[in-house]
């Protein structure tokens, strides 16, 4: 029996922050006590369970038999809802009991396997942080530096310690690189995102808010400002990238592996240079549905991975050792091949700035691939902390929260910790190109240029540094033409 799993912890702080910027209208009410301490008992293992029964299946054909499938899907009334000849699947809804047993016995059909939906993210538990930034324009040199962002001297200790504000200096700062974030939408209206979303290539495959790409939960919004911003009220890690948002998850927090599946095959045809995934679920693979589903999932990521793209994910916030727990039972998509997993650090106090932090995962296997090979700043609050310990991002207006563009919040969890790697990643997808070869770059100079900070049994290669890596990529970039020519 699968049982509720929490996911990557957000909580946003707003005592102080009137002290640090004009508040609006309505005075925020200061935290509880409860709320300070963000580092959650270490719980027993549990794994995600399905939240409601879903009318899709996930159809694997065989080769050559699509049209004699279809048709045999149209006549029994089912409808299918998205095509991925790319992995041979296809997602069909509206079919009985007795189509699905009727399916399952066709020639054309390698599995049939009832779609499963998850909640990737918790409820949402930030609270608007009522502060406002002065609105500039952004430079238009070609150099940006985001030292001058609102809140970067106070609160960004983030672009700091991983040297993502050295890199603005001598690096291309991600231009040209398009990173996709798979989550719950981006507000490209928010100051320091306007003009940064390719909202042409954005896309919604959230059933409940298909087409819509806003955020209704402001997890997407959050994490997109940390890869790219306008360094107005924050500073980014890729000033110069572009994103798209790609809504894989509704308003809870919540989506199928079907719409994970689809948005990571768009991205990657979409010609997407870097996709991040802060969200995940701890899955029992034992169960024979769910392997399928991942199977699936494993597939939609080695597609991505065969055209050059770099897959980023959040490791989770579950304080698990991954290398210690039933094989059976696995984090995704982080621990999938193909994906660099990001466990998350964090100071107390402003002090001893790479601690791991208390919520993440973390255990690393000695591989690129398997647990988790690298960690980054993800924020915490604990007993003797500060706010200042906590991440600043972007928040979203079309969530419970009211904001307006000019308005931001504080959390914790290795969801923030990822973005700061896939932002990484954009720099260096903007000093080696665009090809497999090159991607494998990308993924080999992000571990080599971590900074070790601590036992590999708990970092992994270590803190991401955005300098090392990008003198990793530089180097690594002219000797590996040959063979990035030999993938083309």
């Amino acid at each position: 029996m699968l049982t509720p799993r929490p996911a990557h912890l957000r909580v946003a702080l707003i005592a102080s922050l009137c002290a640090l910027a004009a508040c609006v209208d309505q005075s925020p009410v200061a935290p509880a006590a409860a709320t300070r301490t963000l580092s959650p008992s270490r719980p027993a293992l549990a794994v995600a369970s399905a939240q409601s029964a879903i009318d899709h299946v996930v159809i694997e054909a065989r080769a050559g038999s699509a049209a004699a499938l279809d048709a045999r899907i149209a006549a029994l009334g089912g409808r299918v809802e998205q095509k991925l000849p790319q992995l041979n699947v296809v997602v069909v809804r509206g079919l009985t009991a007795a189509g699905i047993a009727s399916l399952q016995a066709r020639p054309e059909v390698a599995h049939l396997t009832k779609d499963v939906k998850l909640r990737w993210i918790p409820t949402n538990t930030l609270q608007r942080a009522s502060t406002r930034a002065a609105v500039a324009k952004r430079p238009s040199a070609s150099t940006v530096d985001q030292s001058g962002a609102f809140f970067f001297d106070t609160f960004q200790w983030n672009m700091k310690v991983t040297k993502a504000n050295q890199a603005w200096l001598f690096t291309p700062e991600g231009k040209g690189a398009k990173v996709y974030v798979l989550d719950t939408g981006i507000d490209a209206t928010h100051q320091d995102l306007a003009g940064l979303v390719d909202l042409e290539n954005s896309a919604s495959f959230a059933e409940a808010e298909l087409g819509d790409i806003k955020d209704y939960e402001s997890h997407g919004t959050f994490v997109a400002s940390i890869i790219t911003s306008n360094g107005l009220g924050v500073a980014s890690v890729a000033p110069l990238a572009r994103i798209t948002a790609v809504k894989v998850l509704d308003a809870s927090g919540s989506g199928s592996f079907a719409d994970l599946i689809t948005g990571i095959v768009y991205a990657a045809d979409k010609g997407a240079d870097v996709i991040n995934m802060s969200l995940g679920a701890i899955v029992d693979t034992s169960d024979k549905e769910t392997r399928t589903l991942v199977f699936h999932l494993q597939a939609a990521i080695n597609y991505a991975r065969s055209r050059g793209v770099v897959i980023v994910a959040a490791s989770g916030n579950e304080a698990l050792d991954l290398t210690g727990i039933p094989p059976q039972i696995i984090s995704i998509p982080a621990e999938l091949p193909g994906v660099i997993s990001v466990g998350a650090t964090a100071p107390v106090n402003q002090m001893s700035f790479d601690k791991l932090a208390s919520y993440s995962n973390f255990g690393w296997t000695g591989t690129s691939f398997g647990g988790v090979p690298l960690v980054a700043p993800g924020g915490d609050l604990v007993e003797g902390g500060a706010l200042q310990d906590l991440i600043i991002s972007a928040c979203s207006q079309f969530s419970p929260f009211a904001c307006g563009p000019q308005d931001y919040l504080i959390g914790a969890g290795t969801s923030f910790a990822s973005p700061m790697v896939a932002g990484e990643s954009a720099v260096l997808r903007s000093i080696v190109g665009k090809s497999l070869g090159a991607s494998l770059i990308n993924y080999d100079c992000v571990l080599r240029g971590a900074d070790p900070v601590g036992p590999s049994s708990q970092y992994g290669r270590g803190r991401m540094n955005v300098i090392k890596a990008s003198e990793c990529a530089r180097r690594g970039a002219e000797p590996a033409r040959t063979l990035i020519a030999q993938s083309n």
